[in-house]
């Protein structure tokens, strides 16, 4: 049998939106929920890079300006003789908006 501490539920996305006078972490909207948890359980570039032009849809959509998305992906681990629990930077990954496809 196998078990692990390594699970969805132990994963996570923070979503950092960069722009001319804008620095500011943004919470994960319903709509890119599914994108958001799959890009946390397998971060390649292209789940990342579908996550992070779905921000900059919505941004755009929204009126605010984004120059870049960045994206950090982080889970918790769990020390051997303690069992303290940490949480620890998997990837960080930067997507230039200016590639992001303009409107649908």
């Amino acid at each position: 049998m196998f078990s692990t501490t390594d699970d969805a539920t132990r994963r996570s996305v923070r979503i950092y939106v960069g722009a001319s006078g804008r620095s500011e972490e943004v919470e994960i909207a319903p709509s890119q929920e599914d994108a958001a948890a799959r890009a946390a359980v397998l971060p390649t570039d292209g789940e990342l890079t579908r996550l992070a032009r779905l921000v900059v849809e919505r941004e755009r959509r929204n009126g605010r300006p984004v120059d870049t998305v960045r994206l950090q992906c982080w889970r918790i681990t769990y020390a051997r003789d303690t069992l303290e629990a940490t949480s620890e930077m998997m990837r960080e990954f930067t997507y230039e908006a200016a590639a992001a496809p303009a409107g649908r």
